[in-house]
């Protein structure tokens, strides 16, 4: 399993697809190394990562405010290039 904590990208390079593309890279070693499931915690409220992890196979499991996206084995193995 993979978490990663969050995805940071510089405000000058903010909806330029960078957060994809991080996110990726991350799908692809997860997929080179059979990782079964990869996963990231937030806040419900926020948006612009809640739209991210969503626009990249990100599934939402919330629990109150915070939410976790999870990466099913499918979506890892689905190749996003």
């Amino acid at each position: 399993m993979m978490f990663f904590y969050e995805i940071g990208v510089g405000e000058s390079h903010h909806r330029r697809g960078v957060g994809k593309q991080l996110i990726a890279k991350l799908k692809a070693i997860c997929r080179e190394a059979d990782v079964m499931k990869m996963w990231v915690p937030t806040s419900g409220t926020n948006v612009a990562v809640t739209r991210l992890y969503e626009s990249t196979g990100g599934v939402a499991l919330p629990c109150g405010d915070e939410v976790t996206y999870g990466y099913s084995r499918e979506s890892l193995m689905a190749s996003s290039e």
